[in-house]
C-alpha cells in the first residue's frame, strides 16, 4: 500500500500505471471506511525510529544514533557527539557482523527515508493547497506523534479552527 501510495502521488509520465494505483488505494479505502487522504495519513511508514524520531546503528562496541534534518535527510551521531554524513567503516574493536549490519541498515534507511520525504512533500504541498483539515487524534498521529513526519513538520504553522475561521496558531514542538 505504501509503494502504491507513492506511485499514484509521484508525477510521472506512466499515467496508466498511476490511475491503476489510484484506483487500487481508492478501494482499500472505500474498505476501510475512510477517504485516499485519511488512508495516506496512516501509511507513512516509521523506518524503524523510536518515539524521538531516532534510531541506533550498533556496530558492537560502539553505537550511531540516526537523526534527521528539517529536510529529512538523514546524519549520524557518533558517542562523543560529531556529526557524520555516512556511516563510517567498521574498527578492527567492532563486531564485524554488527558494523556490517549498521552499515547496510543505513543505506537502505537512506534511500527508504528519500523517496517516503518526496511521497510526504507532495502530500503536504496537495493538502495546503486544498486547505485539508484533521480532526485533533488524526492530525497528533498523523504528524505531532510521527516519529518521521514530526521532523518535517516542525518547520510549518499550523492553525485550529472555529468553523472557517482560523482560532489559533500553533507549531509542533520538542513540548
Amino acid at each position: 500500500l505504501v509503494h502504491l501510495d507513492g506511485i499514484s502521488r509521484m508525477r510521472s509520465r506512466f499515467k496508466p500505471l498511476k490511475k491503476k494505483a489510484k484506483e487500487k488505494l481508492e478501494e482499500v479505502a472505500d474498505a476501510r471506511g475512510l477517504t485516499e487522504e485519511q488512508l495516506g495519513d496512516r501509511l507513512t511508514p516509521k523506518l524503524g525510529l523510536d518515539a524521538n524520531g531516532q534510531r541506533i546503528l550498533d556496530y558492537g562496541s560502539r553505537q550511531l544514533t540516526v537523526r534527521f534534518d528539517g529536510d529529512l535527510t538523514p546524519y549520524l551521531l557518533d558517542e562523543k557527539g560529531k556529526r557524520l554524513a555516512n556511516a563510517p567503516k567498521a574498527k578492527k574493536s567492532d563486531d564485524a557482523l554488527a558494523a556490517k549490519e549498521a552499515i547496510s541498515s543505513w543505506k537502505a534507511l537512506k534511500k527508504d527515508v528519500k523517496s517516503v520525504a518526496q511521497v510526504q512533500l507532495l502530500r503536504l504541498e496537495s493538502a495546503l493547497g486544498r486547505q485539508r483539515k484533521w480532526d485533533r487524534e488524526s492530525f497528533v498521529a498523523a504528524f505531532a506523534d510521527h516519529p518521521l513526519l514530526r521532523q518535517l513538520t516542525r518547520r510549518l504553522l499550523w492553525a485550529t479552527y472555529e468553523g472557517a475561521k482560523p482560532s489559533a496558531l500553533f507549531r509542533i514542538a520538542e513540548d
